[in-house]
């Protein structure tokens, strides 16, 4: 069976919009060997993401920057998972109220520093959140539901 983790925090909810579009997205593709674990980036334990076969990033783009709650993560996480976890797949998605640029920087150096690989180019949703931000995150969760049941990724 494979794990993909979806990591997030959302204080206004648009995050939580785009990420439960995601997950809809990879439910709705119906593959039975694939377990889903939604966490919070400021409560989830390294344990889980040493278990996970590919990972989604949300973040809210605070002052420039990912959010505090995901940077909280990467704290946690990265000497427990630095070398156990190189080639994780990993997905980013960012809720902007600029180009989203800083968030996607500073999340894109330690994923690297993590020896994470991309699975996509980062999807950056600036301003209010619309019914195509939504459908092409409940796209990318097919995507990501497809290439790991098939061993793209």
């Amino acid at each position: 069976m494979k794990t993909l983790i979806v990591v997030s925090h959302s204080q206004g909810g648009g995050t939580k919009k785009l990420i439960t579009a995601l997950i809809d997205g990879v439910s709705g593709q119906l593959f039975p060997e694939l377990e889903i674990i939604i966490e919070d980036s400021v409560t989830i334990e390294p344990e889980k993401i040493l278990k996970a076969d590919a990972i989604v990033l949300g973040t809210t783009e605070n002052f420039g920057y990912m959010s505090g709650a995901l940077k909280h993560f990467f704290d946690r996480i990265y000497y427990p998972c630095l070398d156990a976890k190189r080639g994780l797949p990993y997905q980013l998605i960012v809720n902007a109220d600029t180009d989203g640029f800083g968030a996607v920087n500073s999340v894109e150096k330690i994923v690297i520093g993590l020896g994470w690989k991309r699975i996509d180019k980062p999807l950056v949703f600036k301003g209010k959140i619309t019914p195509k931000n939504l459908s092409d995150c409940k796209d990318m969760g097919g995507t990501i539901a497809a290439g790991l049941e098939m061993g793209i990724f």
